[in-house]
């Protein structure tokens, strides 16, 4: 690898600009030494460009620029191959065209710009990982902390972030999604992809999907990331079961976690604490100290909950996670929405209620409280609008006590009802469903849940959209069912929009997205009903491909719609 860059004036003998991607200083005797050898050869003739010369330690190349300015660039002993060669003369001839255009030119700036270019190699890492990483995931809680940098304009991916001799950017997507979530060019540009592993928050059907899927996409190192150390050894079962490659590094330090998969990956040879010694790394740590304590490095944005609670003996009577979870995790919840709030036992009305990073939406009936927990972002009024069916709901065939809420097939038929009156998420109308692992039928409690979802899965087909699916009038049903399998990793969606689409504007989107991309006031003039997304791109001279992901995006927050 390139160590050092340096801009010399030989006129002047100073240093005009320099870059340097080890820790190590680049010492002047060592500069001394290296210009003494090229006045060597240059008094005889001129030298091939660059001019390479050996020190005790390292290899130094020599590209003139100009009668007075030459280009330093120290590297590894060993000998560079002709494509490293090749980037350092494109280097030396961009300064070169600088250095020409403008007199006195800011040599720093353009140094950096330039050497950063064409001497870092570009990585981009796929991570799948739980949305809410919990206080023992601590792979997970370092890749919450990456999600905080902001990305590049009209990139999904976070970064550019130099660590070496490397620029990296990475995604993080859930573990309930899918790598054809992204555009095919994000998902032809990656180059390692890592499953992330937590006991209490990843399910081994998950890991499996995700390996199938992963390599049956891509040609690539994949991964599998222990979340701890005690997921280790469940890991290096995986690694041998999965065709996946063991990182053994559990670390919430984002800079240890890309280092050590860089390594496992073999893009680096280097112990990840070996080379955090010897290479220069951008900081990932935030610049100001968290509010929450580390327990709380990922808030909950979408439903958490839903509980039934007998309050007379105060236990739960039934509950549904929305995510990947543990009743353990939960049970402080339980206990505040059991305890903390006194509601008039006269009044059939929900009550919504804020405390802190969650929001309780709860109505008392027959002695049974009705409890759902959601994140910060869900609109509680709303909530309420849908909460009130399900008592009503519930009462019709209240099933018996439901002891493991984690285990999917215990579930009863009402787990469906909830689902299709209160979903986990908005489902865009354009996502194709798609069969996953089939479920084992056997293993369900309820003969109807088993019946119903049988029914729902014989009928995907990998090309009928959500659209389509719903369109008769058991549709919420049918969505309810859609969403269960999803949660047990059955099923996997994937938005299907072409170019020939024509998008409608349902809402404007949010300052946070709209800041995003330069052109979007433009864009949004260009949605009328009439032109498609090819009419659009053309209009902006904007990529299609980048048109596409951007209104892919903007579906997905129901920002826009399509024609039928």
């Amino acid at each position: 690898m390139i160590h050092s860059v340096q801009l010399l004036d030989l006129r002047n003998l100073q240093v005009l600009a320099e870059i340097s991607y080890v820790r190590k200083e680049t010492e002047e005797t060592t500069l001394e030494d290296v210009l003494a050898q090229f006045y060597e050869v240059f008094e005889e003739h001129a030298p091939d460009s660059p001019f390479i010369t050996n020190l005790e330690s390292s290899v130094a190349y020599v590209s003139p620029l100009s009668e007075s300015i030459v280009l330093v660039c120290l590297g590894d002993k060993q000998s560079m191959d002709e494509n490293e060669l090749h980037r350092i003369r494109r280097l030396g001839n961009e300064l070169a065209k600088e250095n020409e255009k403008k007199s006195g030119f800011d040599s720093q700036i353009i140094l950096n710009e330039l050497a950063d270019r064409f001497l870092l190699t570009e990585v981009r890492l796929l991570f799948f990982s739980s949305r809410n990483p919990s206080f023992k995931n601590r792979t997970g809680r370092a890749l919450s902390k990456l999600t905080e940098f902001k990305q590049q304009q009209e990139s999904t991916f976070v970064g550019p972030f130099k660590i070496g001799p490397y620029r990296v950017q990475c995604i993080t997507l859930n573990t309930s999604d899918s790598i054809n979530d992204l555009s095919p060019g994000d998902i032809e540009s990656i180059d390692v992809a890592s499953i992330v592993f937590s006991e209490t928050q990843t399910t081994e059907e998950t890991v499996e999907r995700l390996a199938k899927q992963i390599h049956s996409e891509l040609s690539v190192p994949v991964l599998i990331v222990p979340g701890s150390d005690k997921e280790l050894q469940v890991c290096r079962d995986f690694e041998e079961r999965f065709q996946l490659m063991l990182c053994d590094s559990a670390s919430d330090d984002p800079i240890v976690l890309i280092l050590s998969v860089l390594a496992i990956a073999g893009f680096s040879d280097m112990h990840p604490e070996l080379a955090m010694e010897r290479w220069r790394t951008e900081s990932l740590e935030p610049t100001t100290e968290p509010e929450e304590p580390v327990a709380h490095v990922s808030e909950p944005e979408g439903h958490q909950e839903f509980l039934v609670i007998d309050k007379e003996v105060a236990e739960t009577r039934y509950a549904y996670l929305y995510e990947e979870a543990t009743e353990h995790q939960r049970a402080p919840n339980v206990i505040a929405a059991i305890s903390t709030f006194r509601l008039d036992k006269d009044s059939a009305e929900t009550r919504v209620i804020r405390t802190g990073e969650l929001g309780y939406a709860i109505v008392e009936q027959d002695d049974l409280l009705f409890t759902l927990i959601t994140g910060p972002t869900q609109d509680l009024e709303r909530i309420r609008s849908q909460f009130s069916r399900l008592p009503a709901l519930y009462l019709e065939d209240p099933p018996p006590p439901l002891s493991k809420p984690h285990d999917l097939y215990n579930h009863p038929p009402f787990t469906l009802k909830l689902l299709a009156t209160i979903p986990p998420y908005h489902w865009p109308s354009r996502e194709v469903p798609s069969r996953l692992d089939e479920p084992d039928w056997e293993r369900f409690r309820y003969p109807m849940m088993k019946d119903f979802l049988r029914t729902i899965w014989d009928s995907i087909d990998g090309e009928t959209n959500l659209e389509d699916i719903t369109m008769d009038n058991q549709s919420k049903m049918i969505l309810g069912g859609l969403y269960f399998l999803r949660r047990m990793d059955a099923i996997e969606t994937k938005l299907s929009i072409s170019p020939d689409d024509t998008p409608l504007l349902l809402k404007t989107p949010d300052d946070e997205f709209m800041n995003r991309y330069n052109e979007m006031e433009e864009i949004l003039e260009l949605i009328n009903g009439e032109n498609s997304l090819e009419n659009i791109a053309k209009a902006t001279n904007i990529e299609i491909s980048i048109v596409i992901h951007l209104f892919t995006e903007m579906h997905k927050r129901g920002f826009v719609d399509f024609a039928k």
